[in-house]
């Protein structure tokens, strides 16, 4: 049987390759967008960006998680409710930014391609818990 710390590894492990898989939809929402509206480009890669570090800080967070041998359930549970609230402000922060600040960039494609991330992440998350992935999980 796993310990529990190995578990946490490879849930971060999983989350690792679902962060692969939001960059390669990213890239090719881009390229696609560069083809068709030049203009939005930034918005879109900026979109993706906010997903990704969305991603990349829920990385981060059960990285920082599974490093840690003790702690009572409560601690952890504070822990995944101190992640969701940062991971919530951060996005709403880094969005408005994007969309109301110096950026000035198109809200609708901003807001478009962050969710296409957030879908990717969703939907990468179901394939490799049912193991229909092909990505590698190094």
């Amino acid at each position: 049987m796993q310990s529990t710390i190995q578990h946490k590894k490879q849930d971060a492990e999983k989350i690792k390759a679902v962060i692969k898989l939001q960059l390669i939809v990213a890239i090719i929402a881009i390229l696609a967008i560069k083809l068709n509206i030049p203009h939005a480009v930034k918005s879109t890669l900026y979109g993706s960006l906010v997903a990704i570090s969305n991603s990349g800080f829920l990385y981060w967070r059960m990285r920082k998680a599974s490093r840690k041998t003790n702690g009572s359930a409560q601690e952890s549970l504070k822990a995944v409710y101190r992640s969701g609230i940062e991971r919530f402000v951060l996005t709403a922060c880094l969005l408005a930014i994007g969309m109301m600040g110096a950026l000035k960039l198109s809200p609708i494609i901003v807001l478009m391609s962050f969710i296409i991330g957030q879908l990717m992440f969703l939907l990468g998350v179901i394939f490799i818990r049912t193991g229909k992935n092909k990505i590698k999980q190094s």
